[in-house]
């Protein structure tokens, strides 16, 4: 996401920027504290944490006062108390909408049963978000990039697609829009020369069906290939996955 905040310039904006700053600027020492808006073209509505997640993701082109890069450095590290505040806000609403959804499919309400499912996901995607503490800013393709992170739902991917084939679309957002959005697509994101990229090596053809997602050969990390079914890294050395220190470990 791009952005130009001149507090200077531009007279006609510049009281509703300042002021939209200041909310910002009083937002994120408590970002624990979150409220859901109606919106056009925010579906599950508007979560004031997007505002946030905007300053923590956008790309500064012009700020000579320094405000937001002042406000961008208290994104980082992301807020515990903004996770909790999410968690505790959407979690639950999860299985109340799909509890709701299945009393409407006894009556035939297509319309309400599409609804209550809408919420669900997009319930779900937020909580995905904040337990991986990632900044959800729109709810457009967060499940597909939910999926890929180390905290998700099994097969996500596969239970967000029709007959079980992912589109490239679907795979584009899963893997390289959320690196485009921050204005980092010319490092990483793809696979191209000159790009920085872990490597999942698979056996058989995702595009044809989610589920070879499953079918994992080898696995490129930091430079180096491990064997997916042993973990022993085979390049550029070979080396024997060596004793972890949780397997001899009982639970507290």
């Amino acid at each position: 996401m791009y952005g130009i905040f001149k507090l200077d310039k531009f007279p006609g904006t510049t009281q509703a920027m300042k002021g939209k700053v200041h909310v910002m600027e009083m937002a994120i020492p408590f970002a624990g504290e979150i409220s859901m808006h109606y919106q056009p073209g925010h579906p599950h509505g508007f979560c004031t944490a997007i505002w946030m997640g905007e300053i923590a993701l956008c790309k500064v082109l012009h700020d000579p006062s320094g405000i937001i890069a002042a406000l961008k450095a208290k994104t980082v590290p992301y807020p515990a108390q903004l996770g909790e505040a999410l968690i505790s806000r959407f979690a639950w609403e999860i299985l109340f909408a799909i509890e709701n959804g299945e009393l409407a499919v006894s009556r035939d309400e297509q319309t309400h049963v599409s609804g209550c499912t809408y919420r669900a996901l997009a319930c779900a995607a937020q909580v995905l978000f904040a337990l991986n503490g990632r900044y959800l800013i729109n709810e457009k393709g967060a499940l597909a990039e939910a999926a890929t992170f180390p905290l998700t739902i099994p097969n996500l991917m596969g239970l967000t697609t029709q007959g079980g084939a992912a589109t490239n679309g679907q795979w584009r957002k899963a893997t390289g829009y959320d690196y485009l959005r921050i204005g980092l697509s010319q490092d990483v994101g793809s696979i191209e020369t000159g790009k920085l990229a872990d490597l999942v090596i698979l056996d058989k053809n995702p595009l044809t069906d989610i589920h070879n997602t499953e079918s994992i050969n080898m696995v490129m990390k930091n430079g180096e290939l491990f064997e997916a079914t042993s973990l022993n890294q085979v390049w550029p050395v070979q080396k024997p996955l060596g004793t972890q220190y949780w397997w001899n470990t009982d639970p507290k």
